[in-house]
């Protein structure tokens, strides 16, 4: 049964040149052991030698199991007394070595995964690299390549590299003693009859690489939709959406246990075959040639508990090479998980270097330091390519406050990105000033983590600016939020679920404006930021602004925030725009006074009344 699949960030992975998977993998495992000096070389080594250690004293045990068995025989007490002594003394070296193997694996696993998040993260949580992922199909399943399958991919290489380099040492270490005993043939022929099935099992093994990926990603997909409609539980609820949200699941789940069952039926035929060969064939490989081994050696005027000691070890040697040579087969079956997994972690890598290098080969415009906002015939283009307007021109100065109105996708979301430079610039020039003289705030904010100073002092933490309370506190006032310690277990250094109900959205805006009275840059966006709070608050808010010298470019529907802008950029939905001075007048009438740029020269210089009433929330 053949299945097409495809890999979760929408690319069809057939259509796409493909690294190799093995240069895939050398590419993660660099990232995850930059160099032989480092300390993750330290501990495999140290894994290694503990595998070694822990190969010999198996031998040890062995051979003290042997001198047991033949002591017994010989029914001697205080020999087996002594036999008994010994063997324990060495069965304590070997309980630390497997507890220190354990540990020591525990590590590198950790340190494995912590060098790649590392990576990732100082890749992903770049500006434009982390908006062009988040936006694009690529976004869906980031957080589960970001952290379960990183940690996936580190513990499957940890336990692949431990589980085929045992068996290795094992069949080293045990084919030379059992060859010592019994001469070359019984390794050649136990070494031989798992080398066939290996053979046989690279040409006939089903597809595990891609079963495996088409089972990650089903599950990341349906993880993917639980957690984005936790933070919609309101809406969720009030529109009484669960039929539709739980037939949506149970279409994720039915697809899951689709794929589930032809894998396992899959599986299931291999591992068949697989048991019969490795486990019940190995049982009558190592008696064969174990009884070969035995009766094949001179055995005149040896005494039967010596008999029984060669006996002893020799069925023991020849159980163990088959169970790691079989182990060494059957592990490489963990090479298509792992093989699954790599894929999916360096398609994170192809979306983060595709982002970059959009970011690097940019577009034809330019962006240039200045000392006001301007734009100069930059058109303003989706990435889908579409065009909202083909060439805006206007500027933002010093004492400016531009109100931007237009229908819902006319190109005023677009415009802040373009300046924000979160897209390529497809034309024209951007002046602006250096990013910290304009701030950014949505009509949504960010809560992030950590305290309430850490809150008005977004993106910077209160431990890294030296600010006093009475700063922080007089931001609040200016924001009409410092009766917040009014609530509930909020002090300074609380550290809250800011983003979750703590704080009303209106609360949670009035903060966002704390943040801005905080930074005081010279120029701010506000998009929506105060719908949610009332008139008399937002008038203060804006009065606030004015006083701090802040220069707006604000985005609003509620009427009551226009009169706070004296100038206007007005888009009409079909590409066209105007820019102009403004002045507002009763029943929902702007007039532009005099007309700087537009889309239409002819319109330049001239007064034009609008009626934008159809734009008031």
């Amino acid at each position: 049964m053949t299945r097409r699949w495809r890999c979760s960030f929408g690319v069809n992975l057939a259509d796409r040149p493909r690294v190799s998977s093995f240069k895939r993998f050398l590419f993660l495992l660099r990232i995850a052991v930059p160099s032989l000096r480092s300390r993750e070389s330290g501990t495999l080594l140290i894994t290694s030698l503990l595998l070694l250690l822990h190969t010999y004293l198996t031998l040890r045990l062995v051979k003290m199991s042997t001198h047991l068995s033949r002591t017994v025989i010989g029914c001697d007490l205080t020999a087996v007394a002594s036999a008994i002594l010994t063997f324990l003394v060495w069965c304590l070296p070997t309980v630390l070595t497997n507890s220190s193997l354990q540990y020591s694996v525990g590590i590198l696993t950790l340190q494995l995964q912590s060098n790649l998040s590392r990576y990732f993260y100082r890749k992903y949580l770049n500006q434009r690299v982390f908006f062009s992922l988040a936006s694009s199909p690529c976004g869906k399943e980031l957080d589960q390549r970001l952290t379960k399958d990183i940690e996936s991919w580190s513990l499957a290489v940890t336990m692949l590299y431990t589980r085929l380099l045992k068996p290795m040492i094992d069949v080293v270490l045990f084919s030379y003693r059992l060859t010592s005993l019994s001469g070359a043939r019984s390794p050649l022929v136990i070494a031989g009859y798992y080398t066939g099935f290996a053979a046989f099992t690279y040409a006939c093994a089903p597809d595990f690489e891609g079963i495996v990926s088409e089972q990650f990603a089903r599950n990341g997909a349906l993880v993917t939709a639980h957690q984005r409609l936790v933070p919609y539980a309101e809406e969720y609820a009030m529109t009484q959406g669960q039929n539709f949200h739980r037939s949506l699941m149970r279409r994720y789940l039915a697809s899951i246990v689709e794929h589930d069952q032809w894998a396992s039926y899959v599986r299931g035929g291999y591992e068949l075959m697989e048991r019969l060969v490795l486990r019940h064939g190995s049982v009558l490989l190592g008696a064969a040639v174990c009884g070969a081994a035995v009766f094949n050696k001179h055995t005149e005027g040896i005494s039967a508990a010596d008999f029984m000691a060669v006996f002893t070890e020799t069925s023991y040697l020849v159980r163990k090479l088959a169970m790691s040579i079989g182990s060494i087969v059957e592990n490489f079956k963990r090479c298509f998980v792992l093989q699954a997994l790599t894929s999916r972690v360096y398609e994170l890598q192809e979306g983060i270097q595709q982002a970059i290098e959009d970011e690097a080969g940019g577009g034809a415009g330019e962006v240039v330091r200045g000392n006001y906002i301007e734009f100069d015939r930059v058109p303003i283009v989706l990435p889908t390519n579409e065009v909202l307007c083909k060439e805006l021109s206007f500027y933002v100065k010093r004492g400016m406050n531009l109100l931007v109105v237009g229908p819902n996708g006319c190109g005023k979301s677009s415009m802040v990105r373009l300046l924000g430079e979160l897209w390529p610039l497809q034309g024209g020039r951007i002046m602006k000033p250096r990013g910290d003289q304009i701030y950014y705030v949505p009509q949504r904010p960010y809560m992030s983590h950590g305290t309430l100073r850490d809150q008005i002092t977004y993106p910077l933490k209160a431990s890294e600016v030296l600010v006093g309370e009475s700063t922080l506190l007089h931001c609040l006032e200016q924001a009409m939020l410092d009766d917040i310690f009014l609530k509930p277990d909020i002090t300074w250094d609380s550290t809250l679920s800011w983003a979750e109900d703590v704080l009303s959205m209106g609360e949670k805006q009035k903060l966002a404006m704390a943040r801005l009275f905080f930074h005081r840059p010279s120029f701010a966006i506000l998009d929506e930021c105060s719908s949610m709070m009332d008139v008399e608050v937002e008038e203060r808010l804006y009065s606030v602004c004015h006083e701090l010298g802040i220069s707006l470019i604000t985005i609003a529907h509620r009427r009551s925030a226009w009169s706070h802008h004296n100038w206007i950029l007005r888009f009409d939905g079909c590409g066209g725009f105007m820019f102009s001075p403004v002045r507002f007048e009763a029943e929902g009438v702007v007039v532009l006074t005099k007309i700087v740029t537009a889309s239409d020269p002819t319109m330049v210089g001239r007064e034009v009344r609008l009626d934008l009433s159809q734009y008031d929330g």
